[in-house]
């Protein structure tokens, strides 16, 4: 027999088969969260009510919404996110959908964590996109991420999150201590909503 040994540098949680509407709550009480930024699948937002019920469940604990996650996660995007998180003085970050906004939500806990403000600066965390001798290394996030996974881009289960340069169009990584997902949420029912292709 083969033994398979996986450990996660930030992942203390994954629950398989609940309801996002109501496990979502649950996992920022068991963090103690208490204002929750979603950062979601622009198609699930709009083209189902499944975003509205997680946010309903959360109230007043939910505390601003992004729908708008540019496919390959463009860093000129992500400062918008990282703007409007800030915005709204969240302590938790809650990411519905695939890979494009979980690894956003990535660089995102990056930008709040060094009060990023620029494209030049938050360019300055993706490894590859500068000279290593420019690099800025992150300190430790603090906003955690729960994530609320649709496809199976398996990015969940990576601490990284890959950013795309808008200017040059290459893609770079972006990783700190503690970036990633504290909780993994899988609710077989959003996943109906997602096209086969994916």
């Amino acid at each position: 027999m083969t033994e398979i040994d996986i450990r996660f540098e930030t992942l203390d949680r994954l629950r398989i088969g609940v309801s996002a509407d109501d496990a979502v709550g649950e996992e920022m009480m068991r963090l103690g969260a208490e204002r929750a930024f979603l950062i979601v699948s622009g198609s699930l937002a709009r083209t189902t009510d499944e975003i509205a019920r997680i946010s309903d469940a959360l109230g007043p604990r939910c505390v601003g919404l992004f729908d708008r996650c540019a496919e390959h996660s463009y860093l000129d995007n992500v400062l918008e996110m990282i703007a409007e998180a800030r915005s709204a003085d969240a302590d938790c970050l809650v990411t519905v959908g695939g890979g494009t906004p979980i690894d956003s939500t990535k660089i995102v806990q990056i930008g709040l964590r060094e009060g990023v403000e620029d494209l030049e600066t938050l360019r300055r965390y993706g490894a590859g996109l500068v000279p290593p001798e420019t690099m800025l290394q992150a300190q430790p996030v603090v906003t955690p991420q729960i994530v609320v996974p649709t496809t199976l881009s398996a990015a969940e289960f990576w601490a990284g999150g890959g950013g795309t340069d808008p200017a040059t169009r290459r893609k770079g990584m972006f990783i700190a201590p503690g970036t990633g997902p504290r909780s993994i949420l899988f609710d077989p029912a959003l996943t109906t909503h997602t096209p086969e292709k994916l």
